[in-house]
């Protein structure tokens, strides 16, 4: 039983270790992106660059030079995009129709707008990531 049990450890390692490799070297590949030059050519409105320069970092604090590398965890800063999206369609949704039918929901608007701009951005930023991951890894296959 202890052979077995060794055995599957080791497997469980192993695939650790390959995630791992998989992570390192999808990395390597964004870091090679300037992603400055990238977002400062893309053709979207500040606040979609904004929140993609989010993604990327300085390599140091008080670093001067402009390489920037990508965070480690492409994941986490989409999982932040998609929950910030859930708050807002929350939001948004919670609209009662009474509230629309007697203007009061209009009262608010401009908070409203913003709820839905904010949306309309995180939408556009992960629907530019997900075709910039679908480049990169075609590119890699041809």
């Amino acid at each position: 039983m202890s052979r077995k049990s060794d055995e599957l450890e080791k497997l469980n390692e192993n695939i650790q270790e390959l995630k791992r490799k998989d992570r390192e070297l999808f990395h390597r590949i964004l870091d090679k992106l300037n992603f400055q030059e990238l977002f400062s050519q893309l053709n979207e409105p500040d606040e979609i660059k904004d929140t993609l320069s989010s993604l990327v970092k300085p390599t140091t604090v008080d670093s001067n030079e402009s390489d920037i590398n990508v965070s480690n965890n492409l994941r986490d800063f989409w999982n932040r995009l998609i929950e910030r999206e859930e708050e807002l369609l929350n939001r948004i949704t919670s609209v009662q129709a009474t509230s629309v039918v007697e203007g009061t929901y209009f009262h608010q608007w401009a908070d409203h707008k913003d709820d839905f701009d904010d949306l309309i951005y995180s939408l556009r930023a992960r629907a530019f990531l997900a075709n910039l991951i679908y480049k990169i890894i075609k590119q890699q296959q041809d």
